[in-house]
Order: structure tokens, then sequence, then C-alpha cells
């Protein structure tokens, strides 16, 4: 964490145990040598696209080979566009590794989404909250998966692309931390038309969100951490999110301070972590970091923590916004700092029909994504990675009466939650400290599922160790194979067990309707299984001596007769180390002779 908030990104990711890109299982953990292994892309074919130079891998293949003293190297038997886990026995483990398509017209189930978390340092001290999705017409229907589209009224369609279909239509986003973060591709539209319902209380630009593609704006896994440690923060811009005037039926700025266009920048002189105004008007920008005009003088603010890709391990932008309108709400006072209102009393009493949405003062969070690799026409509009908002500022400044180069802009955020603070957490000292509120960390933890790709443009090395194609590191220390050690195998005697237990009729080890299969599993190379009944008869015993790590039973006595049901007491005994006891039940089915 250190290395990618002091230099922007991590040289190398270090996956926790189950949670990387590539699947290695153990299947033979008597043969698992203690060697480090290296796995590389090879014969990678890339996805030709003609808007844009792609750097996804349509196919390819891979191998793997040892660093240690056995330096075999085994090479994949399929490309990785078919499922194949190839087993390599000589090691004791399998490989998979298959692609997939972006999140985003996934075809899979969960369309790419893998999980999301909140993490809080002080449970008790949870101080934040969010505005939750809502279905149909509402105010609080921001986030637009589904496949709903009506002809006469746009106001309140699902998400889609205008070539690719709907982008989400089994409402895999909406359930992401229950509806209070989405990727910005499905996050909701203003929809203004003359003689027609408008839909205000976007957030997301409404021009030409519907050409956002997954794969050039990628939706990328992230950790989103917010913190009082001032050292952490986020340098960025605030965009204004005070509503059009929709009375003529038209895009018409509303009543912001400055004339600020929606999804522009606030018009409002930039802040220093303290959320003081220090510089005065024109005196320019400032290379300290400590200054309130540090990058700009002029709408720049400080998010209270920061955004990582976890994919590329590098730190991300973070813009927030704010509406101007809301004084009373903190809108216009370029900090973060949400409230836990959410609407006017008029709005309340009147069901919607009259009065405001505030929404906390409208604190939306932006995590942006780096795509400043990407060659396309429109380079100068990709984003890149953290840079204390500088290019965001700048570029939504220069575009700020261009709605055109404003919408290219804006096609790379990934991901977007509405913040409130929570009612009992709203008395701090605002004067003393701005940020008061913040009573412990939390961490968002954002999980999609994205292809392999090769790295291309800002990402290339200069001097790369596999072309820029994809490669992983593993070790199999923690796992491998001891021998000789009778303090781990009288330890490993506890892994022992009889599965499944209890065992109703069926097992997934069984393939017709006339098996019956249970397992004992984690056995050493060496022992005796005794199975008995529980009145001391021995049902049936095994003696085992290979290198095989389990003994199937298919429920039949010495004599080859099928037990009945009920409690059977099992002894493993595993000669010079120990024993182990165990107790099973079944409940066996009769035998169906209908289809004879």
């Amino acid at each position: 964490l250190n290395e990618i908030l002091d230099n922007g990104v991590a040289k190398e990711i270090t996956y926790k145990e189950n949670f990387g890109p590539i699947k290695i299982k153990v299947i033979d953990p008597l043969n698992v040598p203690n060697d480090n292994y290296v796995i590389k892309f090879d014969s990678v074919q890339l996805q030709g696209d003609p808007e844009f130079d792609s750097p996804l891998i349509n196919n390819a293949r891979w191998y793997i080979y040892s660093t240690g003293e056995n330096s075999d190297t085994v090479y994949s038997d399929n490309w990785i566009n078919y499922f194949n886990e190839q087993i390599i026995p000589e090691w004791g483990i399998s490989v998979e590794i298959k692609q997939i398509e972006y999140p985003g017209f996934s075809k899979t189930n969960s369309n790419g989404f893998i999980g999301a978390y909140e993490e809080w340092e002080d449970e008790s001290n949870a101080w934040l909250s969010f505005v939750f999705d809502q279905e149909s017409v509402s105010d609080h229907n921001w986030i637009r998966s589904g496949d709903a589209f009506d002809v006469e009224n746009h106001g309140f369609d699902d998400a889609g692309h205008m070539t690719l279909g709907m982008v989400d239509p089994g409402q895999e986003y909406e359930k992401i931390l229950n509806g209070t973060w989405a990727p910005y591709i499905v996050a909701s539209s203003d929809y203004i038309v003359a003689g027609k319902p408008s839909s205000l209380y976007g957030t997301s630009y409404n021009i030409w969100h519907n050409r956002i593609r997954p794969s050039q704006y990628r939706i990328s896994s992230v950790d989103v951490v917010i913190t009082d440690d001032k050292s952490k923060w986020s340098r960025c811009p605030v965009i204004e999110l005070s509503e059009y005037d929709d009375s003529e039926g038209f895009f018409n700025v509303g009543l912001s301070e400055g004339g600020a266009p929606k999804f522009g920048l606030r018009r409002h002189a930039s802040v220093d972590k303290s959320g003081k105004v220090y510089a005065s008007s024109g005196s320019g920008e400032s290379d300290n970091e400590n200054d309130a005009n540090y990058i700009s003088e002029t709408g720049m603010g400080w998010f209270p923590g920061y955004a990582i890709d976890i994919e590329t391990g590098e730190r991300l932008n973070i813009a927030f916004g704010e509406d101007s309108r809301y004084a009373e709400n903190n809108g216009r006072d370029m900090i973060w700092n949400p409230t836990s209102v959410y609407f006017s009393d008029l709005y309340t009493l009147t069901g919607g029909a009259q009065g405001d949405v505030y929404n906390g003062g409208k604190h939306v969070i932006y995590v942006w994504g780096n795509n400043e690799s990407l060659a396309e026409d429109y380079i100068e509009f990709n984003s890149p990675a953290y840079d204390n908002g500088e290019w965001l500022r700048n570029t939504l400044e220069a575009v700020e009466s261009d709605p055109f180069g404003r919408q290219l802009a804006w096609r790379n955020p990934m991901w977007v939650s509405i913040p409130i603070l929570k009612y009992n957490f709203s008395e701090y000292d605002k004067e003393a400290d701005p940020y008061g509120f913040i009573k412990s960390d939390v961490k968002y933890k954002l999980r999609m599922a994205n292809p392999y790709s090769v790295d291309i443009g800002n990402r290339e090395n200069i001097e790369p160790e596999n072309n820029n194609w994809p490669m992983y590191k593993f070790s199999t220390a923690n796992i491998s194979t001891t021998n000789d050690n009778l303090d781990a195998a009288k330890e490993a005697l506890d892994k022992i067990n009889v599965v499944p237990n209890p065992y109703y009729g069926y097992s997934e080890y069984e393939l017709s309707q006339l098996d019956n299969f249970i397992k004992f599993t984690n056995l050493p190379q060496e022992c005796v299984i005794s199975i008995y009944s529980v009145n001391g008869t021995l049902v049936k015993r095994f003696n085992k001596n290979n290198s095989i790590t389990w003994q199937d039973w298919n429920l039949k006595n010495e004599y080859g007769i099928t037990i009945a049901g009920g409690v059977y007491i099992i002894h493993i005994n595993a000669p010079g180390i120990g024993e182990k006891v165990l107790k099973w039940f079944g409940a066996l089915r009769p035998i169906d002779l209908n289809n004879f």
C-alpha cells in the first residue's frame, strides 16, 4: 500500500490465496515439491477492433516452469478460450486458465460481478451510509440495471449501449452492497425532452452515455478507503451537481454558484485539507500540496481517502460532487462532508410532487479509471492514473462550454456512489474540524472479473520480461509435501474425514442409481481403516499402502452385502503416527428397479 501511495503504482501485485487471476489446485498432496513457479502467456492473439487498439487477448497459450533445481517446463494442452484444467501429476497440481468477457454485456450469470465488501476499522463508529437504489419511477432509481425500455419516455430506461444492447439485464449490479455502489456505466442520466416528464438527479453525464464500452473503459476491481489520515488523502476536482433548469424542455444551467453547468467544475476557490481558502484570486496555482491553490486556485478540494485499482496496482483519481444550491447541506464549501438529509420537508409532505432532493448535498463519489493507454481518436480525453486530479480538472475546464468534449471526459469513471451521513453522527464541530464526522476508517472492496489483456500505451514496459503479455509467479512452499516429519504427520491426522457425513441416500461420487459411495479423505500413505457397528461388530476393513490420499467405500460389508442405515464408528490406524476415530451416519435408499 505504501508503495502505491508513494509512487502511484506497485511494480508487482501479490494476491491472497484463492483470489488470484489463475487457478492452481493441489490434486495430489503427497507429491507437491517445495518450489517456485512462473506461468507465462505465449502465442498471444489480440482482439481486432476498428475503433481502437484493443489490449484484450483474443486467444493465447501458456507454459509453466520451475525456477528451482527441477527446471522442467510444461506447456498448455489447449488455448485459453477453451476450458481446461490441466493436471501436472509430477508436481501434484493442476492449472486452470480460461479467458472471459468484459463485465457489462457478459453472458455469465453474474455479468462479471464477483463480490463487494464493507470493512470498518471500528464497527461501533460506522458513520457512513448511502442512497439505496430504488425501482420504478423514483428519484432514487439511480442504478439502471435491468431491461426496462419505454419507447415513449426514456426517463427511467435501464442502461443500454446503442449497438450492444442492455448492459445488465440480469440486474446483477443493483445488488452491489445492497444497491449503494454501482459501475458508472449503469448510473442514471438526466432526461429532459419538451412535452414529456423530465427525469433529473442523474449521477452520470447524459450525452452519449450509451456509447461507453467496457472493453474501452474498464470496470476494474478497486478498493476505496475513507480515512482521517490526511497523508493519504486525494487531491481532486469538485463537480457541480446542481440540477438543470428543465422549465423550457432543455438542459439549461440551473441555479448553481457562478452559473456552473452540471458535471462541470464547481466555480469556487480551491481549499486545503482543512477546508480553508488561503489563496487570493489571481494568485495562480501552487506546487505545494499544503496550499489551498495546489494544482489550481479554483475547482479543487480533497477527498479524505484514496482509491486503488487492485488489478493493475495503480492509484486512481477520485472526484466528488456538490450541489451548490444547498449551502445548508454543505453543498457550497468544496469539502467532502455529506449531511444526513435526503429530502426537503416539502418534498416529503407532497410525496415528491414538489420540493427538493438533497441527497446529503450530493457529495457523489466518482472513481476514475486509468484509460490513458487506449489508442483511439480522442486520446486526450482518456484519463490517467492518479495525478492529483490535474488532468481531470484541466480537461473539465477546457470543455466547460463544449458538451461534446465534456461527454468524452465523462466516459472515464468506473464506480459511483451517493454518500449520506448517518443521522446520529451529524452533530460535530464543523468549525474546529470540518471532517470531524470521520470516526473510523472504512474500506469498500468492489470486485469484478476482467479478461486477460496485454500492457499497452502508458502501461507498456520498455524492457518487458514477457513481451508485456501476462505472467504470474507462485510458490508451493506452504503446501509442499513434508516427509519424515512426525509432528506434522500427527497434526495431519486431524484433517482425516469421511464425506458426505451424514449420508442421505446420495453422494456426488455416485454415477448411477445402483451406486453407493462415500470417501475417507486426507489419508496418510499407510493406514488401516476399520469400520464398526455401534455394538462393536467389524463391518469392513481397508489396508491402504499407496500415495492416493483417499479411500472409496461402496457401503458394503466384508461379504459384499449392502449395510443397513445407522451410525458407524470408523477407526483409522496410521502405524508410527497415531490413530483417529470418526462417527458416521448413513441413511440408505432402496434400490430403484423401475428402469430395469
